[in-house]
């Protein structure tokens, strides 16, 4: 049997009433007390990290022009000292102090624990134990009674509306426990990037949109890392993708905690969709460090005015980038025409999906990994699965006689359309060396000397790349017969 409605509205006002007290008291304390941190404790709080990239004095014109985080004013927060100039409000309810506010003293948190303690199906929701604990109701109420104090920036002046004020923060904390589903949209920080809009709308429930800087701060102080310079690496995002709408639903295997943290049970496989559309539309080689929930109508703990979020650390930036100093980190900029292409790209590839999604497998691999073997390797195996079927010839002259068109469509000036087939066989040697674990000389590797020189595994990956942008943009031609057809037809027609 669950919760009743009934039931619901009693614990919602019976919270309301307790946090009505302890929120009067509260603003009685403010006015007689000093609320700074104690250097006894370790709170942290986000602040920026990077303030004087954003003075002029610092750095001239040439230096920001040259250094991607200063050029496009990049934010990076880091967990400094709670700051002086906030009033630290939990210090109203800790008992270091000599005088403070003992939530134990309040016989309504004790009232509701008995009440929830007698009726099993309200229980549940708070605890698989036979008997709530009044720790774990004091712990609601100072969460909801702190969060009130906090975005409201306190005084002791007690607000006419403050019964008012107070319920959406009672409500958002109580329907953690009381909803069976929690609905949530996910954030995705690109790393490497900046767009030159604020919002791009991928589908109905997927957008890109400029990091607002709320969001900034609350993601640093869940998902910091513990290397300096990945944790640049994750700050290097101006833009993230949303996912609408998702959802989770209570099964009691597993603790909200357990989930929210753990990045692969965020829905990679559609993240590793858009990236790729954007990697594929730019060639830009970006990446996603943080992935966090934005939940609706709901909280669980939060920390002081940051907004709610939770989330998990992930690792798909190319490790090469990890190595770099901050001064160093490249940050591409996504023109509007590449940000309405990343839009047609995605409609298309979600109309083509079981085509697409292995090579766009692949060539996501191919932007993320830094050695010649495997960028090789998961090219060549991308390029065979778009442009090797249906043919009874050798593999390689199948595809350098199939990659011409594709050339001709999406050219590259760095290739030549008429050397498709020297280009091919390049490769080819190259992923023969690697299999049979051949050594690698110069020779394997690039092509050509001096300023024109190529680099194979690189010239790899963006034949498949640019295979993909034509074959999304003209999915006839995911039927390599139509290739050869309109191969054919230029043959009789010249």
């Amino acid at each position: 049997m669950a919760v009743t409605d009934e039931q619901a509205v009693k614990l919602f006002n019976e919270f309301v009433e307790v946090c009505i007290m302890v929120i009067k008291d509260a603003h009685v304390f403010i006015g007689t007390h000093d609320l700074k941190r104690s250097p006894l404790l370790m709170d942290k709080y986000p602040a920026l990290d990077n303030a004087y990239f954003f003075d002029e004095k610092y750095f001239d014109e040439e230096y920001r022009e040259k250094i991607p985080f200063l050029k496009y004013k990049i934010p990076k927060y880091e967990m400094k000292s709670y700051p002086e100039d906030k009033k630290y409000y939990p210090s109203i309810f800790e008992g270091y102090r000599t005088e403070y506010i003992d939530l134990k003293k309040y016989e309504k948190i004790n009232d509701i624990r008995q009440w929830i303690n007698s009726e099993p199906e309200m229980l549940r929701l708070f605890t698989d134990k036979a008997e709530l604990s009044d720790y774990i109701i004091r712990g609601i109420v100072s969460d909801i009674v702190e969060r009130y104090l906090f975005i409201t920036n306190a005084t002791e002046i007690i607000p006419d509306d403050m019964e008012e004020l107070i319920k959406p923060y009672v409500a958002e904390r109580l329907l953690f426990y009381l909803e069976e589903t929690l609905y949530f949209d996910i954030g995705i920080p690109i790393c490497l990037a900046t767009f030159a809009k604020d919002a791009i709308k991928i589908d109905e429930n997927v957008e890109i949109i400029r990091i607002p800087e709320q969001l900034q701060k609350a993601r640093q102080i869940i998902c910091k890392y513990e290397v300096a310079k990945e944790d640049w690496i994750a700050a290097c995002a101006t833009h993230m993708i949303v996912l609408h709408n998702y959802n989770y639903k209570k099964d009691g295997d597993y603790s909200f905690d357990s989930i929210m943290q753990d990045y692969t049970c965020y829905p990679l496989e559609k993240i590793d969709e858009i990236f790729g559309m954007i990697r594929v539309a730019t060639g830009y080689h970006i990446g996603y460090e943080h992935i966090f929930c934005i939940p609706k109508d709901w909280i669980y703990e939060t920390i002081a005015d940051l907004n709610a979020i939770y989330g998990a650390k992930s690792h798909f930036v190319n490790p090469k980038f990890v190595k770099m100093n901050w001064v160093n980190l490249p940050v591409s900029f996504v023109t509007e025409a590449q940000c309405d292409e990343i839009a047609s790209l995605y409609e298309s590839y979600k109309n083509n999906v079981k085509k697409l999604k292995f090579p766009i497998m692949r060539f996501n691999r191919c932007m993320l990994r830094d050695e010649v073997d495997d960028m090789t390797t998961d090219a060549c195996i991308g390029l065979e699965s778009l442009l090797a079927g249906s043919t009874h010839t050798e593999i390689t002259n199948a595809i350098a006689s199939r990659i011409p068109l594709v050339f001709s469509k999406v050219g590259n000036p760095e290739y030549l359309a008429t050397n498709g087939r020297g280009y091919m066989k390049k490769i080819y040697n190259l992923r023969s060396r690697i299999v049979h674990g051949d050594e690698l000389k110069d020779k394997d590797i690039y092509i050509g000397s001096g300023e024109n020189r190529i680099y194979i595994p690189k010239m790899a990956v963006d034949f498949l790349r640019l295979t993909l942008l034509f074959m999304i943009k003209n999915p006839t031609y995911l039927k390599v017969e139509e290739i050869d057809a309109y191969i054919d037809s230029l043959v009789l027609n010249s």
